[in-house]
């Protein structure tokens, strides 16, 4: 495998994003550059990369301290979704990954890979290189929500509940009959962020200084919006009343999956329901547009009744 720097990395984003589409079992999205990159650029770039790309694919880490081992970790440490190893030949990437650490072995102690699921090519292809020398155990798993998109719009909906159906319909008028539009985001990606902020201000994450509103949480947006912009890849939409905006939806894709990423609204309008309206507004888009999937991200509660699977990734640690 070749060193590569992450200017290198950011240069060939385009590649490792289609190794990372092409990888089974993983985050398609978080496992790209624009989150990997947008994470080392808000927390990160104190730490050396240690990164790499073989036949099979590439290889992402950052070089740290870890209980005083020089330790091999994720760029994503905050959410751990991201995995670090992508390419489509799961065998023969494990087989290059395992060669490159064998023939560095003065740099690295502890080995921290994230965002795998259990059973999956890449997973079983690690297990088999690395079990022989090294001492492995499992670190925090991840959940998440996923929705099909499969048959459309009438397709989602028919997954979802009556009851659900009916109260989403109700809502639709209301919004209706009360003036609510809905406008995709044009503009520099300055200045959708600058509308994205604004809307954070007047919802309930202002007061409970949460959401955007954190500086770590600020700064990692702050990076990754303009990259998703630069590519095409960023998903913005703003719900509008009286030619204001009251309510966004933040999401960005890899393929034909859509990842989503943030959501708020103005509390004075809680009970229109905006958050659900952006939500439906997207998914029509998105099914208008072909994709396949809604990942609907990190594992909470309400998005249970959006959703069709949780999956699981797990995190797999590596001693010498």
């Amino acid at each position: 495998m070749e060193r590569l720097s992450v200017v290198e990395l950011e240069r060939e984003a385009d590649a490792f994003r289609a190794a990372a589409r092409t990888t089974p079992g993983i985050d398609h999205f978080c496992s790209a550059t624009d989150w990997m990159c947008a994470a080392y650029d808000a927390w990160e770039s104190d730490l050396e990369p240690w990164i790499w790309r073989g036949e099979a694919g590439y290889a992402a880490f950052l070089r740290e301290e870890v209980q005083q081992r020089v330790a091999l970790t994720p760029f994503d440490r905050m959410w751990g979704y991201s995995c670090p190893l992508v390419g489509a030949d799961a065998l023969q990437l494990a087989g290059e990954f395992a060669d490159t650490l064998a023939t560095h072995p003065e740099q690295w102690e502890l080995l921290v890979v994230t965002g795998l699921q259990e059973g999956s090519p890449l997973w079983t292809a690690l297990l088999i290189e690395l079990h022989r020398n090294h001492t492995m155990g499992l670190g925090q798993p991840q959940q998440r929500w996923q929705a099909s998109l499969t048959g459309g719009f009438d397709g989602f909906l028919s997954r979802r509940t009556s009851k659900l159906r009916r109260e989403w319909a109700r809502m639709e008028r209301r919004a209706s009959e009360r003036g609510v539009t809905f406008e995709t985001g044009a503009g520099d990606a300055s200045a959708l962020f600058t509308r994205v902020l604004a809307v954070e201000d007047k919802s309930w994450k202002a007061d409970a200084q949460t959401g955007l509103h954190i500086e770590e949480m600020h700064d990692f947006y702050a990076a990754l919006l303009p990259r998703l912009h630069a590519r095409g890849g960023l998903r913005l939409l703003f719900a509008r009343l009286d030619g204001e905006d009251i309510g966004y939806i933040l999401g960005g894709v890899n393929g034909d999956e859509y990842r989503g990423l943030q959501f708020s609204f103005d509390n004075r309008l809680r009970e229109l329901g905006i958050g659900n309206l952006l939500q439906l507004a997207e998914i029509r888009r998105l099914c208008d547009e072909n994709f396949s999937l809604y990942d609907l991200g990190i594992d909470i509660d309400y998005k249970e009744r959006w959703a069709d699977e949780r999956v699981e990734t797990a995190t797999l640690v590596v001693r010498k």
